[in-house]
């Protein structure tokens, strides 16, 4: 176990604790497994996090944590819908999908997944959350990163009434794989997975944190960051290999790149920038765990099969209790966060 961390410090105050879920598809049910073996030990990762910040998956992991969902109920989703969101099907339909994939139209239909997110959300809003959000997505129409937030703060004045499920659809929109999400009331805006420039939002959660949270003169003098990734995936690129990347397997081996690239740029930014931070910051991140290359074809962003459950379920419960044991996973529950404190409408 590695933990990316500054010089541990001492404050007289509560640190402004951040939750950073990353994106990758069901290969979430590996990040929601990590949460459900912590969250066995400890009482509710809400009762212990200011800001829930989650991308693609990990941001439907946030939502429906701070709906009100327990880990375990989150890891349970994924063993219910996954196979629905993601069919294998006949070979015929695997065709058409994968027609569909390169001529534009997606390869799934959201039919399923429209469905799952009602079934785990409901009709909550933003407005109804348990802690601070952050949920990065992509304007498709201005090629515009957008984040839906909580309005913990008066200048916040723009998601609050937002379904919490259309705002799971609009940051889970991955290319080539889904349709572009839209949100009735929001007109002329399309929108695309944050994965294509936030799949690690923690530098999202810090900036929200600075700007609002942490520093002189405001409520918390430190910030605490426990970031989780969800299982790599990419295959190792011969030296030997002259070819461009293919569009002709449905730009999967692209997008593949395009994450695991932005993941880690991020991780290496945070850890540059942390001492050029006003405030003590400290960051955890469980990485992902290294797997063999026979594991590789059961892994996957809609690779759901009974061989892929148990990889990312062993993986993660894994990961689970030998991060539980260290010292810089209890620190974020020696205490509770103060619970959260939204804008007031005006009348």
């Amino acid at each position: 176990m590695t933990t990316q961390a500054a010089t541990p410090f001492k404050t007289n105050h509560r640190p402004f604790k951040i939750l950073s879920l990353d994106g990758g598809g069901y290969k979430g049910l590996y990040t929601a497994s990590v949460l459900a073996e912590i969250e066995r030990f400890n009482k509710p990762l809400t009762q212990h996090f200011d800001l829930l910040c989650g991308t693609s998956i990990g941001g439907l992991i946030a939502l429906a944590l701070a709906a009100g969902k327990s880990a375990a109920d989150v890891k349970q989703f994924f063993l219910d819908w996954g196979d629905r969101i993601f069919p294998r099907g006949s070979r015929w339909q695997r065709l058409r999908r994968a027609i569909g994939q390169i001529a534009g139209d997606g390869k799934y239909v959201d039919t399923e997944l429209r469905e799952a997110l009602k079934d785990v959300l409901g009709d909550a809003r933003m407005g109804d959350a348990n802690s601070y959000l952050c949920i990065p997505t992509l304007n498709l129409p201005t090629l515009s990163p957008w984040v839906f937030k909580t309005d913990h703060d008066p200048a916040l004045t723009r998601d609050s009434d937002w379904l919490m499920r259309d705002v799971a659809r609009a940051t889970s929109a991955a290319p080539t794989f889904f349709p572009v999400a839209e949100i009735e009331g929001l007109p002329g805006r399309q929108f695309c997975d944050g994965g294509l420039w936030a799949n690690n939002p923690t530098l999202v959660g810090l900036v929200e944190a600075f700007r609002f949270f942490a520093g002189p003169d405001r409520p918390y003098d430190s910030v605490r960051v426990l970031s989780i990734g969800t299982v790599d995936d990419c295959k190792p690129r011969s030296v030997t290999r002259h070819t461009a990347l293919s569009v002709i397997t449905g730009g999967r081996e692209i997008l593949t790149a395009t994450l695991a690239a932005q993941e880690r740029a991020t991780a290496r930014q945070v850890e540059f920038l942390r001492d050029a931070f006003k405030v003590p910051v400290e960051i955890v991140r469980i990485p992902s765990p290294t797997i063999s290359p026979d594991q590789l074809p059961d892994i996957g962003l809609d690779v759901v099969t009974d061989a892929s459950k148990k990889t990312l379920l062993m993986y993660g419960e894994q990961a689970g209790h030998e991060w539980n044991r260290a010292a810089s996973i209890t620190a974020f529950f020696s205490e509770e966060a103060a619970p959260p404190r939204f804008r007031q409408p005006t009348n």
